[in-house]
């Protein structure tokens, strides 16, 4: 029974990311081949965002995409897939977008920023998603800031 429920809710969430990826705003299924054979083409020659890649995720990404590549050959939208061979497709165009996101945030950004109260400056190297968190953090404490309000009108 409890595989039951595991799996029904496996199913049921993968149904929403399915008929997201139908919407009118989403790529082709031409253009997701063509996109996924340039990445295929820089993952192979290890340039852009799979410079820094570990060779296991490359390997991972290679056999994705051939996947993808197979399953979508010949066809021109989704819907055209088995439900299965669907859900397959999304996923792995999922994992694919998120491995590369994330070897980007391990990207490293080095800036010089001028040390107050002196005329020098430093080098300082932060990964793309440390700048990320500090951007966040910044915009959570402006929107945060408590402001006086009828309090200091009373004053």
């Amino acid at each position: 029974m409890r595989l039951f429920i595991a799996l029904a809710f496996v199913v049921g969430s993968l149904v929403p990311v399915a008929s997201r990826a139908d919407s009118p705003t989403s790529p082709t299924l031409a253009e997701i081949r063509t996109q996924q054979l340039e990445y295929r083409s820089q993952a192979e020659r290890k340039s852009g965002p799979f410079k820094e890649m570990p060779s296991h995720e490359v390997s991972e990404l290679l056999r994705k995409q051939g996947r993808v590549l197979t399953l979508t050959e010949g066809k021109q939208s989704l819907d055209e897939l088995a439900p299965d061979a669907k859900v397959e497709v999304i996923n792995s165009l999922e994992w694919i977008k998120a491995s590369i996101a994330k070897v980007d945030n391990d990207r490293l950004i080095c800036e010089r920023v001028k040390v107050v109260g002196t005329n020098r400056s430093e080098r300082v190297c932060r990964t793309v998603a440390e700048k990320n968190a500090e951007r966040a953090d910044a915009h959570k404490a402006m929107d945060d800031r408590v402001t006086c309000g009828e309090a200091c009108r009373s004053n």
